[in-house]
């Protein structure tokens, strides 16, 4: 009796990661039998020789395929959840041994400096050294150091295709630049609110996903507004307003500030500092390209009379 009842497993006390992963292979094969049926289906109105046995062949192999490839695919994320969760408890035990060495000194340093009130007044002294603190961890590490110091295309190398193919004028790049903020402004508070909703059930693993959705689904609101209120503006841009989804910037913002575990505040200050950074280097390259082309358009007919007095001069030495 003791033996079975050990033998049985207790799905109570399983992680949450593993009691979602049966939940989602099993909606991500109902999408795939209901994409199958509805194929099946239209195939059958176009006249496609579909009958029912040809139906529910398909729907078999599209289920076996779905299966398959839906159990690789949650056990690679599940994989990678775990790693990601080891690093992280790894990162914040560094960080924290860091923290503990750098913090007694820090403060010593910045009582120095205000050693008068202390003094005076040492209870309102020790409060606004911890608002400065504050606010320096606020906006100096999150917004200022997002736009400038740590800048996503100057210093980390991130949205570099949109930096380079809409920096060929000023005006382009500013809108392409105010584009982005709004999408990675949207992206940081919806991932915030899609981290901590994640966190809470343990099933972080679903993180990335949930994110380019996200970021997808902005783009997409982005440019449906350009094109029915600016179509120039939507011409102008090209090919690069959708490929805003796949901006590594804008999905290298969402995943710096869930592992930095900002707080929402810094979430916001994070994500227009970036957002900030961006315009700020398409603007200086748009304006570099566009002085670039200004020398070269005057310089042109310098070159056609050097070419001129170039030929003119070989012909007098031949005469």
């Amino acid at each position: 009796m003791f033996a079975g009842t050990a033998s049985t497993p207790n799905w109570s006390a399983q992680s949450p990661a593993r009691r979602a992963a049966p939940l989602a292979w099993g909606l991500w094969l109902l999408v795939a039998a209901a994409v199958s049926l509805v194929a099946g289906g239209v195939a059958g109105r176009l006249g496609l020789g579909l009958d029912p046995d040809g139906r529910l062949g398909l729907l078999l192999k599209t289920l076996a395929i779905a299966a398959i490839a839906g159990a690789l695919a949650l056990r690679y994320l599940y994989l990678q959840h775990l790693q990601r969760r080891q690093l992280e408890a790894e990162s914040q035990a560094r960080v924290q041994a860091l923290q503990a060495r750098i913090r007694p000194h820090f403060l010593f340093n910045s009582m120095n400096t205000i050693a008068e009130l202390t003094r005076s007044d040492p209870v309102l002294a020790e409060e606004l050294v911890q608002h400065a603190l504050k606010a320096a961890d606020l906006l100096g590490n999150s917004g200022i150091n997002a736009a400038v110091v740590n800048n996503f295309v100057l210093a980390v190398f991130l949205g570099i295709c949109p930096f380079l193919g809409v920096s060929a004028k000023k005006a382009t790049a500013w809108n392409m630049g105010l584009a982005v903020m709004f999408v990675m402004l949207i992206s940081s508070v919806c991932a915030y609110g899609i981290n901590w909703l994640l966190t809470r059930f343990e099933i972080e693993f679903l993180r990335l996903i949930c994110y380019i959705a996200v970021i997808a689904s902005a783009v997409q609101l982005v440019e449906m507004t350009m094109k029915k209120f600016s179509p120039a503006l939507f011409r102008a841009l090209g090919i690069f307003l959708p490929l805003i989804t796949t901006n590594c910037a804008i999905l290298g913002v969402a995943l710096f500030q869930t592992f930095r575990e900002y707080s929402f505040l810094q979430c916001l200050a994070f994500s227009l500092g970036a957002g900030v950074g961006f315009t700020l280097a398409l603007m200086l390259m748009a304006g570099l390209r566009e002085k670039l082309d200004r020398h070269r358009e005057a310089g042109r007919p310098f070159h056609a009379l050097h070419f001129l007095g170039h030929g003119e001069f070989n012909d007098g030495g031949e005469g």
